[in-house]
């Protein structure tokens, strides 16, 4: 089953249960899906670009949160953690920092980096191969620190 369809159906679903934060987080979801398909001028998207979207939304998530933590609003941040815990579910499992941390050793052990000069290289390999299971951020953090 495709990303999208997942999406709908659960969407489908919550409206039966009466989730309404479930019901508004895959209503937003869908919508910003179908912009993208707008965008690009196609009917179905691939599972990669749904996946795009959704990593989007969580960061916008992350961002609310954020502001609304420096505001002390209680409610909305329980609400947007709840539709990030959402968002959230649609992603692949995530790598743990000790597997990463393993990948990251073994590059820089492939590629020759003995620098913080050559993070580029290093950061481009890791890239590849752990696309979508990890956050970039997570995987620089590392990097600098093993490279320096």
């Amino acid at each position: 089953m495709l990303l999208k369809e997942r999406v709908i159906q659960d969407m489908q679903n919550s409206l039966k249960k009466g989730d309404k934060i479930r019901l508004s987080t895959m209503r937003l979801l869908l919508s910003e899906i179908k912009n993208l398909e707008k965008e690009k001028r196609i009917s179905d998207l691939s599972d990669d670009d749904v996946l795009s979207v959704v990593r989007r939304e969580i960061k916008r998530r992350d961002q609310a949160l954020e502001e609304f933590r420096k505001t002390d609003r209680k409610d909305l941040v329980d609400k947007e953690e709840r539709e990030r815990q959402i968002l959230e579910e649609y992603l692949p499992v995530q790598l743990s920092q000790e597997e990463l941390e393993a990948m990251v050793r073994r590059v820089i052990q492939e590629t020759g980096a003995s620098s913080s000069r050559e993070m580029g290289k290093v950061m481009g390999r890791m890239m590849q191969e752990v696309k979508g299971k990890a956050d970039g951020k997570r995987v620089r953090q590392i990097v600098e620190s093993l490279l320096s």
